[in-house]
């Protein structure tokens, strides 16, 4: 595909109230090839807009169907979120429809299927695509197994995921899905071994500015920063000595810049603007203080001003000012808090870099508790050679010293590359998909800091049950741990609690323990620190230590995605409605007949109306199970205890049920006989039925089928149970007449007698599931099979909650 450049050279100017620089022009001419893309570029030079305009220009033809922009940090992606909305506006689209956020503070949409363009971070993706989601119960693993298929997968600031975790399972997750997806990798501070491994995993190509246009760039031809170390710790008298304008302080720990900011405002005038951010304040406050950076620190911004913070502000937000003071950290960190530092053109700043703290473990966060990361003591090493009297921080000066610096470190992390990740994450999806085995997968995406711990505070009268109702923060627990007090006869005054989960079988629930000693606080989910030892205030934020009044606020808990009332429905009419929705997500969601579509082509050597009719097809025989008689039955059993003079004529697929009424739930619990389980008997029956409806020419039959066999089987979640005949029960006495209601013409009843007659019912589906869901063969079928697992699924939910006969 080509793309007419002048035309989105137009387009982006008028839409983005500035003309495009020549790389970013060349960025989208090779998504439009279908190009995976590496973007090195410094701060200020528009990366965002290099991915956002072009997905918004509709000469990109077969563009994918979804932009999905990972970042790491909750607080870069509501910038990002904010700039996606504005430019949905400007070209004519309701942003709120558009433009979605998922986090797990804001999941506006946790199936990755509402918006165009998806904000989110990088934990989401991945989890997802480990099946694994989450804040998604376990039943719903593999719902966005294939939530990249289709859709221009961002990474941003991926210098921020670590190497050896998240990197690696990114670029080798990417592969998996090859020729399904299409992505772009953008950072300013990336090593080589880092891009190597992109090129080879997913084949992207350098789309980055060339040394002579990153010359040209106004934030770097029409700026001046320079950066200078100093052989002395950080303080407020420093600071004031060394700046008068717009002034950012960046700490490493949240007390260091608490303590700072209380320094500085008492040193300054009362006219003088302050702000504190770190990610130690409840939601409100926090949003309030981000909204204002841009009236302070944004683009053409002049006067006094001054911002302490932590590394939350480093990478992704756009503010600058004439004066940045640092503690030291990373060189990769450094580069990025640099960018916020004469950032924009015909701007001078200095960059102050200071001498660590003396304080214990003055390292953190950089590092394991007991020793400081490496790249500290080599980043210290780089600024003594060149800094102690100022230097100009040009972008070729940056290269090198990031690779300096990080270079060896990420090549050393990278070990074995992306094909041992990919055969791991294989091993998981099996593990956790196919066998139903718990598996850890957090692992593959973020060190677990088992430092770290929610908080919340509460008086003890009030403790928050559960937790999740009251708003929290993280902080380490070492910093907790001169709370744990041992108990002392009846005197004994908890100030801290830790919530412990009970023991059902014993008669114990979940509550909380006040917290006695250090051993139970390294053990903790959560903590709940009483006011006598936490103040709270909307300027500082949580500390811990003196005595305050405020306690967490309230928070509303998010309704459980995919839960929603359920109404009388008849087999046939859900059947018909699945396969409908199925079909019109895959050609109008997903774009089956565009990107997505060519993609599958590709990979499986499948048509657009192969596919198609897969979808349909899904959807029309996912339920066959609840045609067995133990499970009408039950449907008819139940549904009398909502309507009693409700007559049993239709199959149904649904009864009166509303999974948040606590009545309805615990009616459920009671009622016997029990709701029998229907994916291994609707897998067993598409064993008959699929082969007559999928009618694929040679080799790809078999894959094809397999693959939809799977999507049935696995739509609830589930897999295969035990025992030869899977405890399959026979269908009732109207089965034919059901499915002949729902339009399933071709039906030869015979053969599916003859798969109930079979002793070995479970042999018969295994042998078929087998070809796609294979260890040896996953990594060439299982995109495939997420992929119909993830349209049935979607598409059950949707008919389902539009359909219904009954009254709630």
């Amino acid at each position: 595909m080509t793309l007419d450049t002048s035309a989105y050279r137009e387009f982006f100017a008028r839409h983005t109230g500035c003309r495009p620089y020549a790389y970013q022009v060349r960025a989208a001419e090779m998504l439009a090839q279908r190009k995976n893309l590496v973007v090195a570029a410094p701060t200020g030079a528009g990366k965002t807009l290099t991915v956002l305009a072009p997905f918004f220009f509709d000469g990109w033809v077969d563009r994918p169907m979804r932009l999905i922009y990972a970042v790491p940090l909750r607080t870069l992606a509501q910038g990002i979120h904010g700039e996606a909305r504005t430019l949905a506006a400007r070209l004519g689209h309701d942003p709120d429809g558009f433009v979605k956020l998922q986090t797990g503070e804001q999941p506006d949409d946790p199936f990755f299927a509402l918006g165009r363009i998806i904000v989110t971070t990088y934990d989401q993706v991945l989890s997802g695509l480990l099946s694994g989601p989450y804040g998604l119960s376990s039943s719903l693993h593999n719902i966005n197994s294939a939530a990249i298929a289709g859709a221009l997968v961002v990474f941003d600031e991926f210098h921020l995921m670590e190497p050896v975790r998240a990197f690696l399972t990114g670029a080798a997750g990417l592969h998996l899905f090859r020729d399904l997806s299409q992505c772009v990798w953008m950072t300013a501070t990336a090593t080589s071994p880092l891009v190597e491994v992109l090129r080879s995993a997913t084949g992207a190509v350098d789309a980055s500015p060339s040394a002579g246009e990153i010359v040209d760039l106004p934030t770097v031809a029409g700026v001046f920063r320079s950066l200078q170390s100093l052989n002395e710790p950080l303080s407020a008298g420093a600071v004031l000595k060394a700046s008068e304008g717009r002034t950012i302080v960046i700490c490493n720990t949240v007390p260091r810049a608490q303590a700072m900011y209380r320094d500085l405002r008492r040193l300054l005038p009362d006219d003088v603007p302050m702000l504190l951010v770190h990610s130690r304040f409840f939601k409100p406050d926090r949003a309030d203080k981000v909204a204002q950076l841009p009236r302070l620190f944004g683009k053409g911004c002049t006067g006094r001003a001054v911002l302490v913070a932590t590394q939350v502000i480093e990478a992704g937000v756009d503010i600058s000012c004439d004066d940045l003071h640092t503690e030291l950290c990373p060189m990769n960190a450094l580069i990025q808090r640099a960018g916020r530092c004469a950032r924009y053109a015909n701007e001078v700043g200095t960059v102050h870099v200071y001498q660590p703290a003396t304080v214990e473990r003055w390292w953190l966060p950089y590092g394991e508790l007991d020793k400081p990361d490496p790249a500290l003591a080599a980043t210290a090493d780089v600024l003594r050679e060149h800094t102690h009297a100022g230097a100009q921080v040009t972008p070729a000066t940056v290269a090198g010293w990031i690779e300096r610096v990080h270079g060896e470190a990420d090549s050393h992390a990278l070990g074995g590359g992306w094909r041992p990740r990919l055969d791991e994450i294989l091993r998981r999806i099996y593990t956790k998909s196919v066998l139903r085995q718990p598996i850890r997968i957090a692992d593959l995406i973020r060190e677990e800091s088992v430092d770290e711990v929610p908080v919340v505070v509460a008086r003890e009268r009030e403790l928050p049950d559960p937790p999740g109702t009251r708003e929290s923060v993280t902080i380490s627990r070492w910093q907790l741990r001169a709370l744990a007090q041992p108990e002392s006869g009846t005197g004994f005054l908890p100030r801290a609690w830790v919530w412990a989960f009970g023991a059902p079988d014993e008669g114990r629930a979940d509550r909380w323990e006040p917290l006695r000693d250090e051993a139970q606080l390294r053990r903790a989910l959560m903590v709940c620190l009483s006011p006598e030892v936490a103040r709270y205030t909307s300027d500082v934020g949580l500390e811990v230590g003196p005595a305050g009044e405020t306690t967490s606020p309230p928070r509303s808990l998010p309704k459980r995605p995919g839960y929603k009332p359920l109404h009388r429905e008849t087999w046939a009419a859900h059947a018909q409605a699945v396969a409908r929705e199925a079909e019109r997500r895959a050609m109008e969601v997903d774009g089956l007949a565009g990107f997505l579509g060519a993609g599958l082509g590709a990979r499986y050597g499948l048509n657009v109306p192969e596919v198609r009719s897969a979808a349909r097809t899904v959807g029309l025989f996912h339920d066959l199970g609840k045609l067995q008689r133990s499970w009408q039955r039950w449907a008819e059993a139940w549904q009398r205890t909502k309507e009693v003079d409700y007559v049993h004529v239709d199959g149904l697929a649904h009864t009166d049920f509303d999974p948040e009424n606590p009545a309805d739930r615990e009616a459920n619990r009671r009622f016997r006989p029990p709701r029998p389980p229907h994916a291994p008997a609707s897998a067993l029956v598409a064993c008959g039925l699929l082969g007559e409806h999928l009618a694929v020419a040679d080799e790809r039959q078999g894959l094809l089928v397999s693959a939809s066999l799977a999507s049935i089987l696995a739509h609830h979640g589930g897999w295969l149970p035990d025992g030869v005949d899977m405890g399959v029960d026979q269908l009732w006495e109207r089965w034919q007449r059901d499915l002949a209601g729902a339009g399933i013409a071709r039906l030869n009843a015979a053969v599916i007698e003859q798969l109930y007659q079979r002793p070995d019912r479970g042999a018969v589906v295994r042998s078929l599931l087998e070809i796609a869901i294979n260890p040896d063969e996953l990594e060439d079928s299982w995109p495939l099979v997420a992929y119909l697992s993830r349209t049935l699924r979607l598409a059950d939910q949707r008919a389902t909650a539009e359909g219904g006969e009954g009254v709630s």
